[in-house]
């Protein structure tokens, strides 16, 4: 009867303690299936990592170059010694056909040279290379001032071109002799505009 006893509290001892082990068994494995490790990280990823990673999608297109000067999209094409020494020379041509004619209408001295030069340049051209006469302009024909020199020509000498950091004025210079005896250093400014390039100035020393 004893034996009995002690068979059947072993026996219970032995149910029992299987029953707590279950339970631990099936506490931690609904602990690991609410908190997994991969769902946490996605969850818990920091907003600023995200940010940063879109951030080269943000930077705008035109922002200003380290340089300092205009927007990319904005800053014109460095034109090269040839495409001047070219538009110089049309300019000059233009500036020669006005020579051709005396006296000439002003609305025409406009016309030929617009192309070409700005609008404040062709009215100083009005006022220093010749003289108006009511509606007609008559070209000082002895005087080089106001006028343009071609560049490519072999009697001007020491050609020299500079750009501006932005491209948008490019500086031409060279000398002549005037005349065959006073020598002249022309410098020309063709400057980007809205319209194209033109003349914007012409200095003489």
């Amino acid at each position: 009867m004893n034996l009995l006893r002690v068979t059947t509290g072993l026996v219970a001892a032995a149910l029992a303690l299987a029953g707590c082990t279950g339970s631990a068994a099936g506490n931690s494995g609904t602990s690991v299936k609410e908190t997994p490790a991969g769902q946490e990280s996605v969850r818990e990823t920091p907003p600023a990592d995200s940010s940063a990673s879109q951030q080269p999608n943000q930077t705008p297109e035109n922002q200003a170059p380290s340089d300092g000067g205009t927007p990319q999209n904005d800053q014109p094409a460095r034109l090269s010694k040839q495409e001047v020494l070219t538009l110089v020379k049309k300019a000059y041509s233009a500036q020669e056909l006005l020579r051709t004619e005396s006296p000439i209408p002003v609305k025409k001295v406009r016309t030929t040279l617009e192309p070409w030069f700005s609008p404040e340049w062709i009215e100083t051209f009005i006022k220093t290379a010749g003289q108006q006469d009511g509606n007609n302009w008559i070209d000082h024909a002895d005087s080089l001032m106001g006028h343009i020199i071609d560049y490519s020509a072999p009697y001007v000498k020491d050609v020299r071109l500079s750009w501006s950091k932005d491209n948008k004025k490019v500086w031409i210079s060279g000398v002549i002799y005037w005349e065959g005896q006073s020598r002249v250093e022309v410098t020309t400014t063709v400057q980007h505009t809205d319209k194209g390039w033109k003349i914007s100035e012409i200095n003489y020393k």
